[in-house]
């Protein structure tokens, strides 16, 4: 019942900052604030199908909407790369502009093409711990550069967020990110029966630091397209 409790609470979360940040992007045109909000929209899912496991039992319609939650993950956590790209740029980074937002795109691409066709061949087996029923990977028949490949996509991620918050940090004065990023990195770090739960929380605090950041520094783009021209990105 207690983690039941935590996921319809991280559902509810999600879902309220990913219409708050599909509200500000219509009203800027901005990028980053779009791109957030479709994650914050997968993460909704991820808890939502996590907290209502017990309700629907163990069955084939269940395993399917967990490997739903595999797919959502694979498809949107790569867009992290797009939104810290824009972000980077927006905060005034020296080494942020059209060539590491194009980076960015191309990068993201990548993971998400190779996030599908790994999430495709994973197995999975349903696991009741806390009150909650959730499918996880069957390493034991799962290919291991599929299970590890989403994986060591969010590490990188995360990493990147690390490096991007100390970035902001020394520039800026603006910690947040980087302590946000450093909880992240070790709540899905531990092991343990409710490491799941940490990595979820986690999830959380990164967001939100995320959000907060890009009201601080992004402003609305015009272009939701990376762009390789050398032409200045209207900040106005």
């Amino acid at each position: 019942m207690t983690g039941t409790l935590f996921y319809v609470f991280v559902t509810v979360a999600n879902l309220s900052l990913a219409v708050w940040m599909l509200i500000k992007s219509q009203r800027s045109h901005n990028d980053a604030r779009f791109l957030l909000s479709l994650t914050l929209f997968g993460l909704t899912y991820d808890a939502l199908i996590i907290s209502l496991g017990a309700q629907i039992g163990s069955n084939e319609f269940l395993a399917s909407l967990n490997r739903g939650r595999y797919l959502a993950h694979a498809t949107l956590t790569p867009l992290y790369f797009i939104i810290a790209a824009l972000l980077a740029e927006q905060a005034g980074l020296r080494w942020a502009g059209p060539n590491s937002r194009l980076a960015a795109w191309v990068v993201c691409t990548f993971l998400v093409f190779g996030g599908v066709i790994a999430t495709l061949q994973l197995e999975f087996e349903p696991v009741q711990i806390y009150g909650l029923l959730r499918y996880k990977v069957l390493s034991a028949q799962t290919p291991a550069w599929a299970h590890s490949f989403s994986i060591l996509v969010s590490v990188i991620a995360d990493v990147f967020f690390i490096v991007l918050g100390i970035a902001l940090w020394r520039t800026q004065r603006w910690p947040w990110l980087f302590l946000a990023a450093l909880a992240m990195f070790f709540a899905s770090a531990p092991p343990v029966s409710f490491g799941f739960l940490l990595g979820s929380a986690g999830e959380l605090l990164l967001n939100l630091a995320l959000i907060f950041s890009l009201l601080r520094f992004t402003a609305p783009l015009n272009n939701t397209l990376p762009n390789t021209s050398n032409e200045p990105v209207n900040q106005a």
